[in-house]
């Protein structure tokens, strides 16, 4: 998607079960923060980062000119009502591609920046503004956030692709509508019709500004299934 201004055996004895063992805690204290953060409390913010795109100013650094805990894309102050917000010059060049994945550290600075301007402005809410007056590092708040879109979208990327392959798997050339609706339905896939043929509509991860999104049709010949396509588009605010 474009980002578009630039995630045993089992032994038994005749004695007590042994304890499971403990989840160790991510070492990256970021990580542990964006665990921490809900759908809810994302969407929140989700709701009001375009509009801040369209407000900020992005002013570009060089390495040596950005903080040294936040060195790829920072919110620096309001100014007049607008934030601004620091690149670091050589992202223009050498960022990873526009997805908002895990793995894509300039995009998930950006939208943590992006989030970060839109609490201060007011814009997400009161919670959201105490929560950052609250915190005493205030970029690893950012990275957070971030992490936490990323995470959001790339769980969003990977039920999409699993249950495009479920309907791949068990929707066969030749079976009635009536039976590829209640299958479609017993998975909780939202279905559309379209004429004849059903319609699903998946998501397939979102940034600041835009979402990705996956129509597959399930076309039908005398209520016979006959094929199984997809498409997809994205769609900005």
């Amino acid at each position: 998607m474009r980002c578009w201004w630039l995630g045993a055996a089992l032994g038994l004895t005749f004695g007590a079960l042994p304890a499971p063992a403990a989840t160790p805690l991510p070492a990256d204290p970021a990580v542990r923060m964006a665990a921490a953060i809900s759908q809810t409390e994302l969407d929140v913010v989700y709701a009001v980062l375009y509009p801040t795109v369209r407000r900020a100013k992005f002013v570009l650094r060089s390495a040596n000119e950005m903080p040294a805990n936040d060195p790829l894309v920072h919110f620096e102050r309001i100014d007049g009502g607008h934030p601004v917000i620091f690149v670091e010059r050589s992202l223009v060049r050498r960022a990873s591609g526009p997805d908002l994945t895990r793995g894509n550290e300039s995009a998930v600075a950006a939208t943590g920046a992006l989030a970060i301007a839109a609490i201060e402005l007011g814009v997400a809410g009161a919670a959201w503004k105490a929560r950052l007056e609250r915190v005493r590092d205030r970029a690893l708040l950012s990275h957070a956030i971030g992490l936490a879109f990323a995470d959001s979208s790339d769980r969003q990327v990977q039920k999409t692709r699993a249950d495009v392959g479920w309907v791949h798997a068990h929707l066969k050339r030749g079976m009635i509508d009536g039976e590829a609706y209640r299958l479609l339905a017993q998975r909780h896939l939202a279905v559309d019709r379209a004429e004849r043929d059903l319609i699903v509509g998946y998501a397939l991860g979102f940034n600041a500004g835009c979402v990705n999104e996956m129509r597959q049709r399930i076309a039908f010949s005398d209520h016979r299934l006959t094929s199984i396509s997809e498409s997809t588009q994205q769609r900005c605010q």
